[in-house]
């Protein structure tokens, strides 16, 4: 099942790079996936392929918003402030992908290099081309749906299907 969710990898140039939320566990620290995805973000920018980066999430139950710890975090890692931005409105995937686009697409942004895990990124993929853009999938660095030991296999399942539950209710939004 896990299988179904991947996404082939496309890194290539684009307008943007997005990276979205993926958990922050106090007012400053990002959660492993979120940690994760900031710093693929932060490479992908490094290596040229575009020249704004996008973090996104909101405050999520905490005392500040996520995306403004991402992007401390891209600047102080060496990424200019100039090539920043901050969505700070959303609260899950489907307003990260509103949101980045009514903050993106008025500056002509209509390529992204998404940033997420591997098995979020279909459910991620479909919202953000529903809001518009051309989406080449950049997964973080977790790269294996493989799990061996038996408490990795339950994280899985749990994973695959959190995924498929929320897919389907976003295919059900879309319907009412």
């Amino acid at each position: 099942l896990a299988d179904r969710l991947i996404v082939p990898e496309r890194i290539e140039a684009a307008d943007a790079i997005v990276v979205l939320a993926g958990g922050i566990e106090d007012s400053r620290t990002l959660s492993p996936a979120s940690l994760q995805r900031t710093i693929q973000g932060i490479r992908l920018y490094r290596r040229g392929l575009a020249p704004t980066s996008v973090f996104s999430g909101g405050k999520a139950g905490q005392d500040v918003e996520e995306a403004e710890v991402m992007a401390a975090l891209a600047a102080e890692l060496g990424v200019p402030n100039t090539a920043i931005w901050v969505e700070r409105r959303s609260n899950d995937t489907w307003t990260e992908a509103i949101e980045v686009a009514r903050l993106a697409r008025p500056k002509g942004v209509r390529r992204i290099l998404l940033v997420t895990d591997r098995l979020h990124m279909k459910r991620a993929r479909i919202a953000f081309e529903r809001a518009g853009f051309e989406v080449l999938a950049a997964s973080d660095l977790t790269k294996s749906s493989g799990a061996r030991a038996p408490e990795a296999r339950l994280l899985l399942m749990r994973q695959v299907l959190q995924e498929m539950f929320a897919s389907l209710y976003y295919w059900l939004r879309e319907r009412v």
